[in-house]
Order: structure tokens, then sequence, then C-alpha cells
């Protein structure tokens, strides 16, 4: 599979907002025009990515809220990379701001 297939899954499992009733599986599948089953199987593959560089800044602040503590964005970008390095900068960006978001709510 290409680099850019992974990150266009990536960012479209990574997407906020209405679905229109879609799980994500469906929602690459129409917009990849693979079969949901392929589908699912590639957002398996690609939102650990994700999750790595959320875990990497959420494990790191010992707590919540305005006194969270934000790992530096090329630290969380190199450690994706280090796992994933398919993942472009766009996506690492929304790693990021998930992270922050994430751990700022806790």
């Amino acid at each position: 599979m290409s680099d850019e297939l992974r990150n266009r899954v990536l960012a479209i499992g990574m997407a906020w907002g209405p679905t229109g009733g879609l799980t994500r599986a469906q929602r690459v599948a129409a917009e990849t025009g693979l079969d949901e089953a392929a589908a699912q199987a590639l957002l398996d593959d690609v939102l650990p990515a994700r999750n790595l560089g959320v875990n990497y800044v959420y494990s790191r602040s010992p707590v919540a809220g305005a006194k969270a503590v934000f790992q530096p964005k090329a630290d969380v970008a190199a450690a994706v990379r280090a796992e994933y390095p398919w993942v472009d900068d766009a996506n690492l960006d929304k790693i990021y701001n998930d992270a922050c978001y994430e751990t700022w709510h806790g």
C-alpha cells in the first residue's frame, strides 16, 4: 500500500465533525473506492499511528486542564515517525492537535 493511501485513510479516520451516520470504514470506502472490509483493514493499520502520538503526550502530562504539560511537537513527530515513517506533516499536525486536546480535557 502506498504512503499516499495510508495518509489519506489516516486523515479520514481522524476527521472530526458530521459523519452522515457513516462509520469510519464506510467513509474510507466512499472516499477511496475500496470495499468496506479493505477500508477497515487499512484503518486498523494506520490508526495506531494516531494513538501512539496521543499517548506520547497524554502519558507524559501529570495533570489535565490548565496545568497540562504538552510535549514539544518535534518530539511527538519523532516518536510517531520512528514507528510509522510514512506519516506526512499534515497528519502529524492533526495527531499533535488531538494529543494536546485530549491531554487538556483528560
